[in-house]
């Protein structure tokens, strides 16, 4: 897996909750990444983006180190790694699907037509100028302005005027949507750039309500989870898992449309609650999020799903033992030893000691 980014955190964070011994393999592009030293071994890799250099990496990894699994955590992932999976038969080891279907999760735009195509529900999305003029007459501001090639929250606005609208078309590149159940304090929210761009700035959201589904390597639903989830600055800040067969519907509904188009794994939506209670999604992922080591703590453990399937083994039951409704995260400290982010830098590639120190278990070769 990638191992850079607070997805693949929450990744190694679920496997070292585990029982079972891994042998990690991880790649990153920063070889001082506190993420590397969480596995067995680490190789430095080109940016996702720079191919076909990274293709040609990625394939010398699968060929030496023949993994059991192997997992997207960035959205950049996901388009490189289904390229491999179809040169290697579709093998059902890569946790993605076709690229046709990884496509649709790095085009905003697509994911959109997508909903349309299958008759879901999904927050309107426009790019041409006389869609985004009959979103604003429609839905009036604030809208949110998006990346469409985006990830991660990265370069998503809130317009708050025809004149913020107008720098966005200007600039190029953005969807738009409504902002579906804005915050009842908004106009407090917006006072604060009287006086200038606060050093700190964030909209809170206080409750985006998250779906997730695993489809599994014969499309088929293996496993759904709701929640209600608190951002902070674009990160999860807490959880509370919640039981609605309404948005519940929402989710499975999604995961069968995502797996006739030919994804597999895991399936992220992101969705808002209108005041007449339907749930609308405002983004859908094809891979993990940020609050699925939340989600094992809530007694939905979608990486124990995908190692099991992998492995040929039988799903787990329903949970029968504590499971925690709300959990917070918290920031934390990792430490990186000089020496092991030298050896990563100047080799491409580094391996652990057999008995060193390991947040995730080790297995021996």
């Amino acid at each position: 897996m990638s191992v850079g980014s607070l997805v693949a955190q929450n990744v190694l964070d679920c496997l070292a909750r585990h029982d079972r011994r891994y042998f990690l393999i991880g790649a990153n592009t920063d070889p001082e990444a506190p993420g590397n030293f969480r596995c067995d071994m680490a190789y430095t890799v080109p940016q996702t983006d720079v191919a076909p250099t990274c293709l040609d990496v990625y394939r010398a990894i699968l060929d030496a180190e023949r993994p059991h699994l192997v997992i997207p955590c960035r959205d950049d992932d996901l388009s490189a790694l289904a390229a491999l999976r179809a040169e290697r038969g579709d093998d059902p080891a890569f946790l993605c699907g076709s690229e046709a279907a990884a496509a649709l999760f790095v085009d905003k735009l697509a994911v959109y037509h997508f909903a349309l195509r299958h008759g879901l529900p999904f927050a309107p999305t426009a790019q041409d100028p006389a869609d985004v003029a009959a979103l604003v007459s429609e839905h009036g501001f604030p809208i949110v302005a998006k990346p469409r090639h985006g990830a991660g929250s990265r370069g998503v606005a809130v317009l708050r005027d025809a004149v913020d609208l107008d720098r966005a078309m200007v600039v190029g590149g953005y969807v738009f949507q409504p902002f579906l159940a804005p915050p009842g304090n908004w106009s407090d929210i917006l006072r604060s750039f009287d006086v200038g761009i606060p050093l700190h700035f964030a909209v809170p959201v206080p409750d985006q309500y998250t779906g997730q589904a695993f489809i599994g390597p014969d499309g088929s639903l293996a496993g759904a989870f709701c929640s209600v989830v608190a951002m902070d600055a674009g990160k999860v800040a807490a959880s509370r898992r919640i039981e609605c067969p309404s948005f519940m519907a929402v989710v499975r509904a999604f995961a069968t449309a995502a797996a006739v188009e030919g994804h597999r794994g895991p399936l992220n939506l992101q969705c808002r609650k209108l005041t007449d209670g339907r749930y609308v999604p405002i983004e859908v992922n094809g891979r993990y999020s940020g609050s699925t080591s939340a989600r094992a703590l809530q007694g939905y453990d979608e990486v124990e799903l995908a190692v099991r399937l992998a492995l040929g083994q039988p799903l787990p039951p329903t949970p029968t033992g504590t499971s925690y409704p709300m959990v917070f995260k918290v920031p934390t400290d990792a430490t990186v030893f000089s020496a092991n982010a030298e050896t990563l830098r100047r080799d491409g590639v580094w391996q652990s000691r057999l008995n060193g120190d390991r947040a995730v278990k080790p297995a021996k070769r």
